[in-house]
């Protein structure tokens, strides 16, 4: 239900991709925004910031059915993330890291 309403058309987030594409059509990856933000809501809540690479290395095209199909849904408990990232090959430190 939550990766739906982030990505809804009139969602901040889908309207600051659409933003960043005009500008720079082809360079900004959804991987960028989000740590964009995630580094500037550190920042403006009272953390440190650091440089955040960005550019396209996580590939060119995003399909929605692959996302639901691979992430694990938002209220999963430990045990079920853990259960769901073993069962493609990741451990507990991946979980952790990502």
């Amino acid at each position: 239900m939550h990766l739906q309403i982030l990505l809804s058309e009139d969602s901040d987030y889908r309207q600051s991709q659409g933003c960043l594409e005009k500008q720079s059509p082809g360079v900004v990856s959804c991987s960028d925004i989000v740590a964009l933000v995630a580094r500037d809501v550190v920042v403006e809540t009272g953390g440190l910031t650091w440089n955040v690479e960005t550019g396209r290395r996580d590939g060119t095209v995003s399909r929605l059915n692959e996302a639901l199909a691979n992430l694990p849904p938002p209220l999963f408990n430990i045990t079920q993330l853990k259960a769901n990232f073993q069962g493609k090959g990741l451990n507990v430190k991946d979980l952790a890291v990502l």
